[in-house]
């Protein structure tokens, strides 16, 4: 999937290794890969878009399941 968007779009990798074409060294300018554990990187990806707030609203809710 991550070949498949033009490459003008983003694309962003959160994983603890680079796969695809993160690893296969066909990373384009516009590509960020974010290594370590997947739940830490969403959660600073969350933090750094303004999104906390409403990601742990979305939790709790969730949660009452």
């Amino acid at each position: 999937l991550a070949g498949a968007v033009r490459g003008s779009v983003s694309r962003l990798l959160i994983n603890r290794d680079l796969v695809g074409p993160f690893a296969w060294g066909s990373q384009r300018h516009n590509d960020v890969a974010e290594l370590g554990d997947v739940v830490s990187g969403v959660k600073k990806l969350v933090e750094l878009l303004g999104w906390k707030q409403e990601l742990e609203s979305l939790m709790n809710v969730g949660g009452d399941k």
